[in-house]
């Protein structure tokens, strides 16, 4: 009888999915966004009491209902990997890529705003489809610093995505 190889001994994009986030922010993310959520909240329901600032009550309590959202979000930022491709959660939106749309994966793209001019870097996803020209979305979820004593998690994810997008394009025989 042929025995076959435990799962936890080879890699297979098919039996596995991959995610990458940096949990103390997401963790610190959420209690900010809870902690607006409950101040806004609570002022909403201040004004409302106030004869004449229905308007003012609705707002704030309609914005602390959008930050009660953004904290239940924030613990799920972040980038993950599977057989179909590449999505990447944010507190206001989830975007998916599929593999077949990927041209290469690279580190070093600086992140938007603030955070790029300090010398942060991320993940870069090189995008072609339709035959368009080659677009970035840079995975700014997963930037850093590079200050820490090993691998940064955005050198870790871009090592795992360029595994994954190998074993995807040996699976289905394309190239880029």
């Amino acid at each position: 009888m042929h025995e076959r190889e435990p799962a936890r001994n080879r890699w297979s994009m098919t039996d596995r999915r991959l995610s990458w986030s940096s949990t103390f922010w997401n963790i610190v993310l959420a209690g900010v966004f809870l902690v607006m959520a409950v101040l806004f909240i609570e002022r909403g329901v201040f004004y409302l009491s106030l004869p004449g600032a229905l308007w003012a009550g609705v707002g704030f309590g309609a914005f602390g209902v959008a930050m009660a959202i953004g904290a239940l979000r924030a613990p799920f930022v972040g980038v993950r990997a599977d057989g179909r491709g590449i999505t990447i959660r944010a507190v206001t939106s989830t975007k998916r890529i599929p593999w077949q749309d990927v041209s290469r994966i690279s580190l070093g793209g600086l992140t938007p705003g603030a955070s790029g001019a300090a010398g942060a870097t991320a993940p870069v996803v090189f995008v072609k489809s339709g035959g368009a020209t080659e677009r970035q979305i840079v995975l700014k979820e997963l930037g850093g610093y590079g200050v820490s004593s090993g691998r940064s998690v955005a050198q870790q994810a871009a090592e795992d995505l360029n595994r994954l997008l190998t074993e995807w394009r040996k699976q289905h025989k394309t190239s880029s």
